[in-house]
């Protein structure tokens, strides 16, 4: 199951293309961001993220996964600003 938190934490994290930062931001830790990155990448059963010696670069599949989650945190967004009838 995808959750909205880690679907956001992906996106800061592709963003800040840090940890350390990212669990800053998001006034967490560096190990649950970690975790909920590991979470994201059992769920799609492929690595998202290349890192290691300085390196930070999307996989393909990151690529297509951060284009999704940006749309669907915009449409999250958009109906939480609408009023309620």
């Amino acid at each position: 199951m995808l959750r909205t938190i880690d679907m956001r934490t992906f996106v800061v994290l592709t963003r800040l293309r840090n940890f350390r930062r990212t669990a800053e931001e998001l006034h967490t830790t560096q190990p649950a961001i970690s975790g909920r990155l590991a979470a994201l990448e059992r769920h799609f059963g492929q690595w998202l993220i290349e890192r290691g010696d300085g390196m930070f670069r999307l996989t393909s599949t990151g690529e297509q996964v951060l284009l999704g989650f940006e749309a669907a945190l915009r449409e999250l967004d958009r109906l939480s600003d609408r009023p309620c009838a």
